[in-house]
């Protein structure tokens, strides 16, 4: 009798829902199983309904791995304890990655993807260990196992930063990848510094290496490269001795949007290593005793614009300091748009609309907001509309409307001049002087607020020649006058808003000449068919700027898709190389241990 129950009870299984784990309405189940010891295990048959589904009836979740393993292109590594797992019902197989996830959490498994292969482990083989870096900062282990693809941010690698002393829990081979990571990385760090030069090339990939140089107004604007900063900081901080102590045990700290910066580029570029920063440069004993080695050798710095690469020579520790310090300045800038709208409105028409310049402006039936506001997208393309409205009836135009791509911190410049050259006669020699009038838009644009604002420093010029009655240039001594307006200011707006900014009035003067065809060119008679005259109107002159911020991957036209980016040129199958290399190099390591 006895035994009779206890066949019933193995006959028994427990019972568990899966629930959906596809788009279709089906329902899954697990039946975790506990007598399967000793024994093969057995894969099952299941069936595949169409190309994107997976009917399982009591079968290995192995068999299901192996069939999300072709979707992905991967094989799967599926442990012994983890095959024990048995499932059944319909699976979704269009988002492989998704389906991987779910029916992980659902059945109790683990998994890694080491570039090559993806490890699948149930919960209980989860491996623990505490690895202890003898040279090495914590901080450089972390950003070379990120910007190679080692990292799992679902295992993530918890220290305090100081003691050298790490603790990392997760998947067996994610455990081990990591230790020999460590031992690598500690390894570099190992080699005692000899005092010998050391000659290394570093290549910027987000700025540049020289100073730029362009010219506003005929007044030239250098902005400094790295290369220039580098030596400005590093050579020209000089102590009572004559050293440069003052560096010689300095950290590198960068504020969290340059360290969210830092991560994303390590997430998605896939560098030579050893890549990135080292923030924290070890124990204070150590950077006490290098200190006066590092004090009393010069470091040369030049940079190599052909390849916009840094070109480094000092001591092992200095070139290394360095390169960590390049690697934090060295960070991705966002894409901004800038759309400018230069816009003429008849005065008489904006007086009639009743335009209150500290507060809002009504147009039509569209309330606006000038100057001190910013424009909602709404209140923008109601704004140009009735812009529109205006220049049909001769009372508005739009001057210009310039597009500009620029990064953040980066000038962006519209000039549109106009130049005649005044003759200076002196006593004995003469010169001509230039004298430029037009519009010049200089933008220079910021993310503030975690990029969900945009803060633009503005410097407008705008300037023209007036005329007479007569159609022509006003004179002054022989020279013609020149009306100038400047207006300079700083402003913020949150992202995608618009700026509006101006309100001045101005003189615009128009010569026509008008008369009828032919009749006009007879000599004498012609003077009867033909009239000239000069219109004068006084116009209140708007800068609108609409600043754009495009996303990574994103193109002028629009947002391309993540995967598959052809002005990236990234591709799914492009993502790993890096990740694969490393892990190849690693496993040796491992197989040292």
């Amino acid at each position: 009798m006895n035994k009779m129950v206890a066949k019933r009870r193995r006959r028994c299984l427990p019972y568990v829902l899966l629930g959906v784990l596809s788009g279709n309405p089906a329902v899954g189940a697990l039946l975790d199983t506990q007598d399967y010891s000793g024994g093969p295990v057995d894969v099952g048959n299941g069936s595949r309904a169409d190309e994107n589904t997976y009917i399982a009836s009591n079968n290995s979740v192995q068999q299901l791995f192996f069939v999300i393993g072709g979707a992905l292109n991967k094989p799967f590594v599926v442990s012994t304890e983890a095959a024990r797992k048995r499932v059944s019902g319909k699976f979704d197989l269009s988002k492989p990655k998704t389906l991987l996830d779910t029916l992980a959490a659902r059945t109790g498994l683990i998994w890694y993807d080491d570039g090559s292969s993806v490890y699948v482990y149930d919960a209980s083989e989860i491996k623990s260990n505490i690895v202890r870096l003898a040279y090495a900062p914590f901080d450089r282990l972390v950003a070379f196992i990120k910007s190679s693809g080692l990292y799992d941010a679902r295992f993530p690698l918890r220290s305090d930063g100081r003691s050298g002393s790490f603790y990392v829990s997760g998947p067996p081979v994610y455990v081990e990848l990591i230790a020999a990571a460590a031992k690598y990385i500690d390894a570099t760090y190992a080699r005692p510094g000899t005092g010998e030069s050391t000659i290394r090339v570093i290549k910027l990939k987000n700025t540049f290496v020289n100073d730029r140089t362009f010219t506003q107004r005929d007044s030239p604007v250098t902005v400094p490269g790295v290369a220039t900063v580098l030596n400005q900081l590093l050579n020209n901080t000089v102590d009572s001795r004559g050293g440069r102590s003052a560096l010689a045990g300095a950290n590198i700290t960068v504020d969290n949007d340059t360290r969210g910066a830092l991560e994303a580029a390590s997430a998605t570029q896939k560098g030579n290593f050893p890549p990135l920063p080292l923030f924290n440069s070890g124990s204070s004993a150590k950077r006490e005793g290098e200190s006066e080695a590092f004090a009393q050798s010069s470091i040369n710095i030049v940079g190599y614009p052909d390849t916009n690469s840094l070109l480094i020579q000092g001591s092992e520790r200095q070139v290394s300091f360095v390169e960590d310090l390049v690697s934090a300045i060295d960070v991705p800038k966002q894409q901004i748009q800038l759309s400018l709208w230069i816009i003429d409105i008849s005065k008489d028409d904006i007086n009639e609309l009743g335009i209150r310049w500290q507060g809002a402006a009504k147009i039509g039936n569209t309330g606006v907001t000038f100057n001190t506001s910013a424009l909602t997208p709404e209140n923008s393309l109601h704004f140009l509309a009735d812009v529109s409205a205006l220049a049909q009836k001769g009372n508005a135009q739009v001057v210009s409307r310039p597009e500009i791509l620029t990064q953040e911190n980066v000038p962006a410049l519209f000039d549109n001049n106009s130049s005649f050259y005044a003759k200076l006669i002196g006593e004995r020699n003469a010169s001509l002087e230039k004298i430029t009038y037009g519009t010049m838009i200089s933008v220079l644009p910021r993310l503030a607020q975690r990029q969900q604002e945009i803060e633009m420093i503005l410097n407008i010029q705008d300037g023209g020649l007036p005329l007479n009655a007569e159609g022509k240039t006003e004179n002054v001594d022989s020279l013609p006058m020149v009306n100038n307006t400047q207006i300079s200011t700083e402003a913020r707006v949150p992202v995608g808003y618009s700026l509006l900014v101006g309100g001045y009035s101005r003189n615009q003067d128009e010569y026509h000449n008008v008369g009828v065809p032919l009749l006009r060119d007879i000599p004498l008679l012609g003077r009867l068919f033909d009239y000239s005259y000069t219109s004068h109107k006084k116009m209140v002159r708007l800068f609108l700027i609409q600043p754009g911020l495009l996303t990574s991957g994103e193109t002028w036209q629009g947002r391309g898709t993540e995967d598959n980016n052809p002005v990236l040129g990234r591709t799914w199958a492009g993502n790993d190389v890096t990740l694969k290399s490393t892990v190849s190099m690693l496993r040796e390591t491992m197989k040292k241990n």
